[in-house]
């Protein structure tokens, strides 16, 4: 019994030796990403480049935005290179990004993430809101002139109905000026046309 209980402990301890060893290897991918100087329209990404570059190659930095669309797709030849500024980025939108190392044959041996959100643009807040509200009050205008042209008749419609009523008054006086001239009775001027 005294052999088989120094044999385990024999691979006990050679396990935990080969934990401890790959636990404190070297990183072969870059780690802790970060994300600094946010703006509304860019960002600097940092990270620390592997500490063991025998198998690291290249990197690619992915980026996807909140819709999950893919917003920059780029490699990174340079593995010695710890930085990437995104640019062209939209105001007030949540990012992803995550930094994968390749080897030679093109494989990921690992990838680190960072999530940050750009800065809101007042400027373009401002301008959002001016908009929204010259659109109301262009709503506002809108709607008080179909309103008005329902609740009041139409003035030019006024005028034609005055013009007729006119018309038929000046031939009701005509006729009675004739008929009065030659001699018609009041019973035939009370017909109406």
């Amino acid at each position: 019994m005294g052999e088989s209980s120094a044999i385990v402990t024999i691979i006990t301890a050679f396990i935990l030796l080969v934990a401890l060893v790959s636990s404190t290897s070297a990183a072969t991918h870059a780690t802790n990403i970060s994300s600094s100087s946010i703006s509304t329209s860019e960002a600097e990404l940092t990270w620390l480049v592997p500490s063991d570059l025998s198998q690291a190659s290249y990197y690619i930095v992915y980026v996807l935005d909140e819709a999950l669309n893919v917003v920059l797709n780029e490699t990174i030849d340079d593995v010695n290179s710890a930085s990437f500024t995104l640019t062209s980025l939209t105001f007030s939108t949540y990012y992803n990004v995550t930094i994968f190392t390749h080897d030679a044959g093109d494989a990921s041996i690992g990838s680190d993430t960072v999530m940050f959100v750009t800065e809101y643009d007042p400027l373009n807040f401002r301008a959002l809101c001016a908009m929204g509200v010259v659109g109301a009050l262009v709503l506002i205008l809108i709607l008080v002139k179909v309103a008005g042209k329902v609740c009041n008749p139409d003035k030019e419609a006024d005028k034609w109905k005055q013009e007729i009523l006119n018309t038929k008054q000046r031939e009701r006086d005509d006729r009675k000026k004739k008929l009065q001239a030659n001699g018609g009775s009041r019973a035939d001027l009370d017909f109406d046309v």
